[in-house]
């Protein structure tokens, strides 16, 4: 049973990088969605978090509350789509061939993508793969609609974000320095309520739940600010820290020693009080995550 009642509640982003042709064609680089992306109003329920090399992290629910938060989505994003108009023709005399070179370029504000959404309300609800594509104004705003990858049929929402500034001032591990309490859960296993979690200096602590599953991670600001032209080369610390985290522990749902990856939302003043902070993390596959929400305290 597909996760739909979730939907209400489901917005979704997309990041892009270079778009190109084969061979010896050259283009220019791409405008680039790299970035924070959230529901609009007062209450953004829905965050997305755009990496520069495409990776896809998101949260959503009905409110960013606790309580409110139902869960997260993991996946990637593919370029925005363009044409040439026109070429020329050019001789490489380095390679001794030639080569054809575009010289108007028109790029389309179009991009797509696919992310899985899991369920951490300990409701059990199995995971859920979705399909998107849609149009984006780079780092103003963001409309897609969901498909099904199976089936192909259309799920009828239409979904829409805009671009958090948050992403553009640099976080540092003393950013989300302090003691919270909040829940944590894998993906299709109960919540577990959890005091206590520690984060000093680059360390961070998860001390055990009433299952018995602890964890200890790794905070670094993450690196990748794509320029804007949608080249790599210009990176610099953004919002946004990179979290590896193992759990210790036999009732750990993915096993004792397993290790995941993923980011880390500080706390802001435009999301419940500056006072939650949000971790998601994932398997290299994409099949399970692992969800922190908490306050500090």
């Amino acid at each position: 049973m597909r996760q739909t009642t979730f939907l209400a509640a489901l917005v979704l982003g997309a990041a892009v990088g270079l778009a190109g042709c084969g061979g010896g064609e050259h283009v220019p680089d791409s405008g680039n969605a790299e970035g924070f992306w959230t529901t609009s109003g007062s209450n953004p329920a829905t965050q997305m978090v755009i990496l520069s090399d495409r990776s896809l992290w998101g949260i959503y629910g009905a409110n960013p509350t606790l309580a409110g938060i139902q869960g997260m989505m993991r996946g990637s994003a593919d370029n925005y789509k363009g044409e040439c108009l026109s070429w020329s023709s050019y001789y490489d005399s380095y390679n001794d061939t030639w080569d054809d070179e575009c010289d108007d370029w028109i790029q389309y504000p179009s991009a797509s993508g696919s992310f899985n959404q899991f369920d951490m309300t300990g409701n059990a609800l199995p995971m859920v793969s979705w399909n998107f594509s849609g149009s984006a104004t780079e780092a103003q705003a963001l409309s897609f609609s969901l498909t099904d990858p199976k089936t192909k049929a259309d799920s009828g929402t239409a979904l829409s974000m805009l671009y958090d500034h948050r992403y553009d001032a640099a976080a540092t591990v003393a950013t989300v320095a302090g003691t919270y309490a909040g829940w944590t859960a894998f993906s299709g296993q109960a919540r577990h309520n959890l005091a206590g979690i520690n984060i000093f200096g680059s360390t961070l602590t998860l001390p055990a739940d009433d299952a018995g599953c602890s964890a200890t991670g790794t905070l670094a600001p993450h690196k990748g600010h794509a320029s804007s032209t949608g080249s790599s080369s210009s990176k610099t610390v953004v919002g946004i820290l990179d979290v590896q985290l193992t759990f210790n522990g036999a009732s750990c749902a993915l096993g004792n020693g397993r290790t995941l990856q993923g980011i880390v939302i500080p706390p802001s003043s435009t999301v419940n009080g500056a006072a939650q902070l949000q971790i998601v993390t994932a398997t290299g596959d994409k099949k399970n995550g692992f969800m922190l929400v908490a306050n500090r305290q």
